[in-house]
């Protein structure tokens, strides 16, 4: 049972990190997964200036490398925000690229460079039990694993999380409030027309306290909403995506397959989950954009810090707790704290009976700023700009 130095609970773009630096320190690693490498994942696959920065500093790979490798699957320079389709900004140019990504390869892709670094690999079985005492986890069909480390990067419904849960030392209130329900639909683009969709959409107003969108790729194009549950009591999500699709006019031939899924939307924890053994990354831990929603900058950043966290307690005797929990207090759950206030602003009762007028001011006041805060340029805090992210 204790052949592995750490286990990483789920196989992601936060797992793979994780395991992929951790393998390169010399660490051995198991990655656990209930799915099968390539497996689909719901996404709208926005990658932003900062997920590619970061994967440059982790990985090496630059932005041409990661469209030849079509880890990146379609770029544009332009980008349009709405309000039910009256455009609050639209830009056919602007200074910053927005780059696009099918996360069936994205993911593909990081797994492989994770056990190309020396991880092993369970696929296609599920953890179903996670003893945070022993440092065990128990799968579906039967087998044990043990290791003096778990990091849990296995998502929204993360079975490390419900584990902290079941013994006391999280709260399920909050995180079940802040949940998001997110449906997306992929449409062929021969079925929308050649030349229709070539940049990224977000658009207010159709569900509340949350978005819609359209996401080019190269071969189709993904059509999606998302929001609080609790704000969205009542209403039924497929009813608005049909809402949205007919007011994209958007026909199809065949029925469209609709799929879902939660996401974490503001309930990460400003005391991060984790004790000296146990730590959780990405979307199990809440690190989402509480604003936009995006997730993979976060993945990739979490499962560095988590892996550099092992490290150093490992090699030095630094409390993990510790170590772990004060970067991500400093760094990530600071910002996403700057984030839920901005949403707040966003969605406040006064701002949406307004058709919101205050959003559209701000936005068009403060365009390439906005801008350059979504792609890490700026930060969520007054809008104060960072060189690490500069284009």
């Amino acid at each position: 049972m204790a052949d592995h130095d750490v286990l990483v609970i789920g196989g992601g773009p936060a797992g793979a990190t994780a395991a992929y630096r951790l393998a390169k320190l010399g660490y051995r690693v198991l990655i656990i997964d209930k799915a099968r490498f390539p497996r689909p994942k719901l996404c709208g696959g926005m990658v932003s200036l900062k997920t590619v920065n970061i994967i440059k500093a982790i990985y090496g790979d630059d932005l041409a490398e990661l469209r030849a490798k079509k880890v990146i699957d379609y770029s544009t320079d332009g980008y349009e925000i709405s309000y039910r389709l009256t455009s609050i900004m639209v830009k056919g140019t602007s200074h910053i690229e927005f780059h696009l990504a099918d996360r069936v390869d994205y993911d593909a892709y990081f797994l492989g460079r994770a056990r190309a670094a020396g991880a092993d690999l369970v696929e296609g079985e599920a953890v179903v039990k996670v003893d945070l005492e022993e440092n065990a986890v128990f799968l579906s069909t039967g087998k044990a694993y043990k290791a003096r480390f778990i990091i849990g990067a296995d998502g929204a419904n993360s079975v490390v999380r419900q584990a902290f849960i079941r013994d006391g030392l999280c709260d399920k209130r909050e995180w079940h409030d802040q949940m998001a329900s997110c449906l997306e639909v992929y449409i062929d683009r021969a079925e929308v027309g050649d030349g229709k969709f070539p940049h990224p959409m977000l658009v207010f107003g159709f569900v509340k306290w949350g978005y819609a969108w359209v996401f080019p790729n190269k071969d189709r194009i993904v059509v999606g909403l998302g929001g609080l549950v609790k704000k969205n009591k009542g209403r039924k999500f497929s009813e608005i995506l049909g809402e949205f699709l007919s007011a994209l006019q958007i026909k199809t031939r065949a029925p469209v397959k609709i799929q879902g899924h939660p996401i974490p939307y503001g309930n990460f924890d400003l005391n991060p989950v984790a004790n000296e053994s146990v730590i959780l990354v990405g979307d199990a831990g809440g690190y989402v954009d509480p604003l936009w929603g995006e997730g993979l900058y976060l993945a990739h950043r979490t499962g560095e810090l988590a892996a550099e966290a092992l490290d150093r307690r490992t090699k030095c005797g630094e409390s993990l707790t510790t170590s772990y929990t004060s970067v991500i207090k400093a760094e990530v759950c600071r910002e996403l704290a700057w984030a839920k206030w901005l949403r707040r602003f966003s969605f406040h009762p006064l701002n949406t009976k307004c058709n919101f007028v205050f959003l559209k001011i701000l936005l068009r006041s403060l365009t390439k700023q906005i801008l350059e805060m979504i792609h890490g340029v700026r930060s969520y805090r007054w809008l104060r700009r960072r060189k690490e992210n500069a284009p």
